[in-house]
């Protein structure tokens, strides 16, 4: 896996659609876990600010500018 647990990254949930109002939406969040490779989800993270977690793919997280991980 690309990320790794408490690396700080970027998830951009519509990052591929095409209204640039959508694409621009992003939040700063922290990796809680790496799921196994035959799991559906890759990641489970921390949205900061928002005090979520959601379980989502790689596709959507970026490396986050801010990190000094």
């Amino acid at each position: 896996m690309k990320y790794r647990v408490d690396q700080w990254v970027i998830y951009r949930p519509f990052f591929e659609d095409p209204s640039k109002f959508l694409n621009r939406i992003e939040y700063r969040s922290v990796v809680l876990h790496v799921y196994k490779k035959e799991e559906y989800y890759d990641y489970k993270i921390y949205l900061d600010g928002k005090d979520k977690i959601k379980k989502v793919h790689q596709r959507h997280l970026f490396p986050d500018p801010a990190s000094t991980y």
